[in-house]
């Protein structure tokens, strides 16, 4: 238990604290909570207004957990190293903004602890951060785990392997359409949607029935209503005349806002709550790559919005991400490349190739970034859908989980460096002959009319000179 040191507090600390202001019978919150470090101590912030500093318990559990209570505020913290009470160690409290400071000893001093920003990560119970099984990676676990030779690493071959699809007279995919249940979401956890969401489902995506539809159809349905869907006459208008596209080529894309989370960001962490995922490398691949097509959809609203979201943005994200729109999943590279580009080219109100190859830039720059910028790009998200009725659909599929999950990639993950990679080689080259429009050809017959009423104006102009001579 921490001796109390420096304890400042005003007389409307002391009254409300007495009153017991915040107590709600014996619910316990979770405080709002930040860490930072030295080189020999950890720091705990935790602000918990009118509470009893007498009633404040404070302890340290086997130098890698600290429990912080003082009802009705509880919160337990695994941490990334290890720590000590010492008599160095304090802890302080100011009545003013209800905030306590925590200072520990590092075990080891000049350790440093990494990850410290991601705080729904810290708030995973020790046994669950600890519990790993052969074969199996409990994501953000880095390196050879317990009693296994096994690491789940993707190397850059690995994000251009094309996976095959399950034949539909498969016995798993039999089975699957006796039970007409599919699942879909983050790590395909979730089903029965289209039972419960029908309204709800028809204005998020264009799936109707998720549940008896298999990742092989989803992904035929949604090819196909994209050809179906794409516009020669919107494509070439843009390509010509729109001049809203100039200036979205000309937006500079400045990653200085995704470099430190905000107090708002880190309320919402703080809510997404404890969740543990145990994946294969199956999964794991396909979870980066609908990472790869969910941020290339915000990047997308981002840059034709000049980085000032509107009320369109929810749309703009969840019809530009095949993964949001038809619950598609990728098994390559290329496959999330080809699902950005053709999207990208059929519904934003702006179609223009250079700009859909300029979005796939700012990702690689966010990728690139770590996971600080990719989880606030995914909390801003969370933000939009949130916002407006019934994204909040998409949330609770998607983006809460990859929110949670982005806090467990760890900053030098060596999945992360390793599909930038595969994006970098990947992406210069795919081609317009790729995307399956006829882009050429369009373009081509374009120009050919564009020359031939120029030559027509030019002679107009011609006999108009004579007919006044």
């Amino acid at each position: 238990m921490l001796l109390w040191t420096n304890i400042v507090e005003t007389e409307l600390g002391r009254e409300c604290a007495a009153e017991n202001v915040l107590f709600v019978g014996e619910i316990m919150i979770t405080p709002k909570f930040e860490l930072s470090q030295t080189e020999t101590h950890l720091i705990i912030h935790v602000w918990a207004p009118y509470t009893s500093v007498k009633d404040t318990e404070i302890e340290v559990v086997e130098e890698e957990v600290v429990i912080f209570a003082s009802s009705p505020y509880y919160l337990r913290l695994t941490l990334p190293g290890r720590v000590e009470e010492t008599g160095e160690s304090s802890a302080d409290y100011n009545a003013d903004d209800g905030k306590y400071t925590i200072s520990l000893n590092k075990v080891v001093p000049g350790t440093h602890f990494p990850n410290l920003e991601m705080l729904t990560t810290l708030l995973l119970p020790k046994n669950q951060k600890k519990r790993v099984k052969p074969l199996i990676e409990v994501i953000g676990e880095d390196g050879v785990k317990e009693n296994s030779t096994t690491v789940d690493f993707i190397s850059e071959d690995d994000w251009f392997i094309e996976q095959t699809p399950m034949e539909e007279d498969s016995p798993a995919s039999a089975c699957s359409s006796l039970l007409n249940k599919h699942s879909y979401g983050f790590l395909s956890s979730h089903s029965g949607l289209q039972d419960k969401y029908v309204e709800e489902l028809a204005q998020v995506s264009e799936i109707r029935n998720p549940d008896s539809c298999s990742e092989a159809q989803r992904r035929s349905l949604r090819l196909e209503k994209e050809r179906v869907d794409f516009s020669d006459e919107h494509y070439l208008a843009d390509l010509m005349e729109n001049e809203e596209v100039g200036s979205s080529l000309q937006f500079k894309f400045d990653l200085s806002s995704l470099k430190e989370l905000s107090e708002k960001n880190k309320e919402k962490m703080k809510d997404l709550g404890n969740r543990e995922f145990l994946v294969d490398k199956v999964g794991l691949k396909k979870s980066f790559l609908g990472l790869v097509d969910i941020l290339y959809a915000y990047c997308y609203d981002w840059r034709i919005t000049e980085g000032a979201h509107c009320c369109e943005s929810p749309w703009n994200i969840a019809r530009l991400s095949g993964t949001l729109s038809w619950f598609d999943s990728f098994d390559s590279v290329r496959d999330v490349v080809h699902c950005c580009m053709r999207r990208s080219l059929v519904y934003p109100l702006s179609r223009h190739w250079l700009l859909s190859r300029k979005v796939m830039t700012d990702v690689v720059k966010v990728l690139k970034s770590g996971p600080v910028a990719i989880l606030i790009c995914f909390l801003d998200i969370l933000d939009i859908f949130g916002k407006k009725e019934p994204y909040y659909l998409l949330n609770q599929l998607y983006i809460e989980e990859y929110c949670v999950w982005i806090q467990q990639i760890g900053k030098d993950s060596t999945n992360l460096t390793s599909i930038v990679v595969a994006l970098e080689k990947a992406f210069p080259n795919y081609k317009k002959e790729h995307v399956g429009f006829d882009l050429e050809e369009l373009e081509a017959a374009a120009a050919a009319c564009e020359e031939e009423e120029a030559m027509e104006e030019e002679i107009s102009d011609y006999v108009r000179n004579v007919a006044i001579h």
